[in-house]
């Protein structure tokens, strides 16, 4: 099913959510795909991308996820704790 609704997924929110839903079945380098492609989706739009990388480290905690899988969800939402360009 997940490969139905990747298939249809076009915009920030959909895409974000399934990247959500990928740890919940240990799926880590999926949630890092869908993550990363919410965001080539939605280049500018740093304040929901806070929210998300905000909401994968919730459930993180919530599953205690090892090191490893959570850097590489964290290296996605790296470029958040830089400056934003043409500011």
């Amino acid at each position: 099913m997940n490969i139905l609704l990747a298939d249809k997924a076009s915009n920030y929110y959909e895409l974000a959510t399934l990247g959500e839903a990928r740890p919940l079945e240990q799926d880590y380098a999926k949630a890092r795909q869908y993550y990363q492609a919410a965001i080539l989706t939605a280049p500018g739009e740093r304040g929901n991308q806070g929210t998300t990388r905000d909401e994968a480290r919730e459930i993180m905690n919530a599953l205690q996820t090892g090191a490893a899988d959570r850097e590489q969800i964290e290296q996605v939402f790296a470029h958040l704790s830089q400056p934003a360009q043409g500011v």
